[in-house]
This record gives structure tokens, sequence and C-alpha cells, in this order.
């Protein structure tokens, strides 16, 4: 879908525009036209509301009063379109992506090739770090990999905050040639450089009650045509990133892939095991599906709770600045859970065939399907703890929780072996439901009535719940 920037004689336009947060009011009635192609600092105190007027005219923010256009449209379309891009200060990175794969991924997002991200990081001066971890970079060399972010979308206006912030003189003189070699795209940036402003402005706003300007305008051509991506940003490349970066995390491959087939090993392959009969099988492979049941929540549940991590550190805040929709992050982080599930179920599984696991051959299908499908209750799980918790080590939190929960709902010991009382308050557990459904191919026992209610229950439990904190949480962001 390709759409065109309204032509207008403003590139943007506050009218009386107020913005409050609780009793303090961070911006009081601030009225400010600026034309295609001005280069606009904006200088102030600190809690003037400098941070503030960026957040409005980048749709981080509603004002409470007043209006706030960019280039005719309101602030969020703007962004949507790739109209307007920022360098933010609070727009955080994740460390455990390279230089190069968080420049592809905004590339993705916006609908930019190769040949784009190549461009972005020569302008940027980071073409020399590509393959650096993002957390390994110095302070300067992040500031840049922003400003090679806020390049790809080709935006007709680029807002800076404190851009060369972390930078040295001449990181700082190689930063302002780069903007300098734009000629006509508006730019507008907030920075404690006086210096730095005279320098550089074609106009000085004095962030106060009643802004005031000094500076003539500079116009340029009208605006381009930009394209909005397909399903909402959603694609291929962005999962191939996404499972690239989850899988260099070696804590997430431990406990997910290796931790369920390691405990298998452990408990479930003795001589005594494989030789008693279960249903159709043995007990080894009653032990089997369990772990790989226990493998697929464990996934799951991280794959959703990635969501806390970059909360955390602001990436949810940076994505705000793409044209990815909620609903396809949302889809994305479900879809990399199931995967991440599908791998662990059959890691658990190959290593059950040459072990001594027996399983009538439909049931091995069967109970690896079941198994994985019925994890997507720990995917909508993670989704909300992500939301819940702020914490970066969320899985430091959630994986003794998910321990407990896989004892008490039957996938350790068997729930006829816990006493009629812990027996019963198993059938209200989120594990109990997954495991019995999972284990009838191979014992055709127990109520699959009462285990399919339970997963059906605990997944829209847990989807509403990611979904209110989820409102709550965009709402702010």
């Amino acid at each position: 879908m390709t759409l065109t920037a309204h032509r207008t004689a403003d590139a943007v336009r506050l009218d009386g525009v107020v913005k409050r947060f609780g009793p303090v009011t961070a911006v009081d009635g601030i009225d400010l036209a600026i034309a295609p192609g001005e280069v606009v600092a904006l200088l102030g105190p600190n809690g003037a509301g400098k941070s503030s007027t960026i957040d409005l005219l980048l749709g981080l923010a509603d004002p409470d009063r007043g209006s706030a256009r960019v280039y005719g449209r309101a602030p969020r379309d703007a962004v949507a379109l790739g109209l307007v891009s920022a360098v933010l200060q609070t727009g955080g990175l994740l460390k455990d992506y390279t230089v190069a794969e968080t420049v592809r991924l905004t590339a993705v997002l916006f609908g930019r090739g190769p040949a784009d991200v190549t461009a972005a990081l020569r302008r940027a001066g980071i073409a020399d770090i590509g393959d650096r971890l993002v957390g390994r970079c110095s302070g300067g060399q992040q500031q840049r990999l922003r400003f090679a972010m806020a390049l790809l979308p080709d935006p007709e206006l680029l807002i800076l905050d404190e851009p060369t912030t972390g930078m040295d003189v001449a990181g700082r003189h190689d930063f302002w040639t780069a903007i300098r070699q734009d000629a006509g795209r508006t730019v507008i940036f907030a920075t404690h450089y006086l210096e730095e402003a005279d320098a550089y402005a074609d106009r000085v706003v004095f962030v106060r009650r009643h802004p005031h300007r000094r500076g003539g305008p500079r116009m340029t051509a009208a605006p381009t045509a930009h394209t909005l991506p397909r399903l909402g940003g959603f694609s291929p490349a962005l999962l191939h990133l996404e499972l690239r970066r989850m899988l260099r995390n070696r804590r997430t491959v431990v406990f997910t892939l290796i931790l369920p087939a390691a405990f298998f090993l452990l408990f479930g392959t003795s001589a005594g095991y494989r030789s008693t009969r279960i249903g159709g099988g043995n007990v080894t492979g009653y032990i089997l599906v369990s772990m790989a049941v226990y493998g697929a929540m464990l996934a799951t549940t991280t794959g959703g709770a990635t969501v806390s991590i970059e909360r955390a550190a602001g990436w949810s805040r940076q994505l705000r600045l793409t044209p990815l929709r909620p609903a396809a992050y949302i889809a994305v982080k479900l879809t990399l859970a199931m995967i991440i599930g599908a791998v662990s179920v059959a890691v658990a599984f190959t290593v059950g065939a040459f072990t001594g696991a027996e399983l009538p051959a439909r049931a091995w299908l069967a109970c690896g399907l079941l198994a994985w499908l019925c994890a997507l209750v720990f995917a909508a799980f993670g989704l909300f703890m992500g939301y819940l918790l702020p914490s970066e080590n969320v899985m430091q939190i959630l994986g003794p929780v998910l321990a407990v929960l896989s004892f008490a709902g039957g996938l350790f010991v068997p729930v006829d072996q816990l006493g009629h009382t812990f027996a019963t308050i198993a059938a209200y557990t989120p594990v109990y439901g997954v495991g019995e459904i999972a284990r009838y191919p191979l014992t055709h026992d127990g109520n699959l009535g009462t285990a399919v209610l339970n997963v059906v229950v605990w997944t829209a439990l847990f989807a509403a719940g990611a979904m209110w904190r989820f409102r709550r949480d965009t709402a702010r962001v």
C-alpha cells in the first residue's frame, strides 16, 4: 500500500497544545509552525517540556488540549508511513542483536532492502562494526546505530533528542556532516549544546510557555510517496531475525532444548521403565511425553516472556517509531514461542526414539503434536507474565514457578500417586490439561473432556490478562 504525504505549508504544526501528567503541566499551550526543510533546535531548561513536545510529535503521547499535525496528518499516521523518524535517548536497543541485525530489522519493517541497510550503516559511520553485539558498543556507537535506524525510512522529518550525547568532538562533527548531506530534510533537534544549536540550526526555539524563535525558514520540494508494510509488519524475515536472537541466548538453548531431554534420560530410561507396559507403549514412552510437554512449556513461556526484556530495555518504545502494528508484534511473539516449542518437542522425541521409549506408531505423531499445540496456553502465560513483570530476568522467576506447576499438575509424578486431595487440586492447574491431552493417544485413559476444558479456560484467562496488560502498556509507552 503506497501513500503520499499531504502537500501542506507546514511540516509541523502545534496549535495550543497542552500536555499534563497528573498535576504537572509538561507542555503549556505551545504554538509552533515549522516549514519543510527547516533545521530547528529546541532549547530550554530541564523540565521545560522539550521531550514531551517530541513525544507529541511522534505520537508517543496525545495532547490533552490543542492539536498536533505532521505533514497534515496525525503524528502516529505520519510515523507509520515513514514520514517521521527519530533518534531518541529513551528508545532502547537490544544488546543481544548485532548492529547489522538491528538495522536489518528496522529495514524489514519499512520494506527496505539490503542495499538500504548497507547505506544506512555507512552513512552513520558504523559499517565496520556491523557484526558487533549491541551490548558491546559504546554509548556513542549506540547513538550512531539509532541514527542509522532513523535513516532507513528516508523520512521527510527527522527528530533528534540529544543526538550527540556520548560522542566525542570528532564524532559530533561527523554526525552533523551526515545530517547536512541531506539538504532539504526537515530536522528538529533538542540539545544542551548552545554552540551546536548556533552552528547547525536555521532557527532556535526556546521552549517556554510561549516559544520564542530566531532565524528564517528554508523551503524544499514536496514529500515523496511512502509504503506501508503488509500484515502490519509481520513477516518471515522478522521471525528469522527474532529466532536468531533467541537461539543466541545460551540460557534459552539449555533450559528449553537440552534440560527436558536430560531430565528424560535421567529419570525415564531405567531398565524397569523400559520393560513395564502402559497403554500401547512403555513407561519410558509415558515419561518421554511428559518431558516433551515440560520442554514445550518452558519454550513457549520463554518466547512469550521476551516482551519483558524488551520493555525493560526500552525496545518497545523504539518499535513505536516503526510501522509495526501491535497485533503484528503479538503475533510475532506467539509464532516465535510456538516455533521454539516445536523444536523442544522434536529434540525430546528424537532422544527418546534412540533410548528405549516405545509408543504406537500413530501415538508418536499424535502425542508430539498435542504436546506442542496445547502449549499455546503457556505462550499466552508467557505474554501475560512478560507484561506483568518488568524484570529482565523474568525466566529466573518463571522457571521455578513452572517447575512447581509441573509437579502439581502431574508431569513429574502421575496424578493418581499424589493422593485424593492433591489429585483434586491438580485438575485445576494449567499443566494438568496439557499433560492429560498429550498422553491420551498413548494411554487412552483419563477424563479427556475435563482436560480440554482446563486448557481452554486457562488459555482464555492468560490471553485476557495479556491483552489487558498490553493495552495498559501501550497506552503509556
